[in-house]
């Protein structure tokens, strides 16, 4: 299709195209947490809640990579890569995830994910994937301080150590999604099909969890409420923002799309505070500020070669489209 106008009002467009993308994927990643939280305080328990989103997102995300124009090429490495990220990168931090949604604010929950980059920048730079130059190094000691900030005594005015249990959880969870992201840029940098791969991801998860929630007899009865409607919402978001995130990065490069990151960030934060009525104490929002600045600084500081110092002229494998 011809795009008429300028180049300046093309790129223009296109950037608009992007950040409305951006903005789409992490609100829905942001809306998921608080959706979860609902599902699982509703009396649904982290199983359900996974294999449902698992489910859903399978067969959304197939559809739109059909509608996509991809085609799967099946291969070894495709098998390989899809059962590590089904099983250790998205089943076992999804139960994590969901068992702690049960208990800790989703406000909360959204500070733990958003330690995704700066876990995925730390094992990037251990297997020699990517450097870590100054800021970058800065940049996650502060996110991670920003933990240590959150989980002072009496978070949130909780006192129950059970609870700094569950924060363990989100935070366990955070480091495998990280994982997963590790292995996936493995093959995703020769995939020319990211939406079905994804969702072979999600397919994997669900055979997993299948037999678990049959065997346990945990297949509930359905009755509209906020709860089910919770359950159900979990895959259709996943498998949009999935989407959205991955049109972004087709036409931004990695580093426009990761700022669907912090978007995701301060929209979990609104949602807990909007839809379940959280109010987040004074050490919450310490924390929220530190670990923004530091997901904008992991976004845009290039990495340092390992070797080279300090140069922060070189472009990252993991950052750079």
């Amino acid at each position: 299709m011809c795009v008429s106008g300028n180049p300046d009002e093309r790129h223009l467009r296109i950037l608009n195209r992007n950040l409305v993308f951006i903005f789409v994927a992490g609100s829905l990643w942001g809306l998921n947490t608080a959706m979860a939280a609902i599902a699982t305080r509703g009396g649904f328990t982290a199983f359900e809640v996974a294999f449902w989103q698992a489910l859903l997102a399978l067969f959304l995300l197939q559809m739109a990579g059909y509608l996509a124009g991809e085609r799967i090429r099946p291969s070894r490495r495709l098998l390989w890569s899809a059962l590590a990220c089904g099983v250790l990168g998205l089943t076992l931090p999804n139960l994590l995830f969901y068992r702690a949604a049960s208990e800790v604010p989703v406000g909360v929950l959204s500070l733990c994910i958003a330690t995704i980059p700066a876990f995925t920048a730390v094992m990037a730079y251990f297997l020699r994937l990517d450097g870590l130059s100054m800021k970058r190094i800065i940049a996650i000691f502060v996110g991670f301080l920003a933990i240590i900030i959150l989980t002072a005594p009496g978070f949130e005015g909780q006192t129950d150590p059970l609870h700094y249990g569950y924060l363990g959880m989100a935070l366990l969870a955070a480091f495998l999604y990280a994982l997963s992201f590790i292995i996936m840029s493995f093959f995703l940098g020769e995939c020319d099909f990211p939406l079905r791969f994804t969702s072979l991801i999600f397919g994997v998860s669900a055979l997993v969890l299948a037999p678990i929630v049959v065997d346990a007899n945990m297949v509930t009865q359905v009755g509209w409420n906020a709860a089910t409607f919770g359950l159900f919402a979990v895959g259709p978001f996943i498998a949009i923002a999935h989407s959205f995130y991955v049109f972004a990065l087709i036409g931004g490069g990695a580093i426009q799309a990761s700022f669907a990151t912090i978007i995701a960030t301060i929209m979990g934060v609104l949602w807990g505070m909007i839809i379940l009525g959280e109010s987040n104490s004074i050490s919450v929002w310490i924390s929220f500020v530190m670990i923004i600045g530091a997901l904008n600084v992991l976004r845009t500081a290039p990495a340092t070669p390992q070797g080279r110092g300090d140069d922060d002229t070189e472009k990252s494998p993991l950052t750079d489209k």
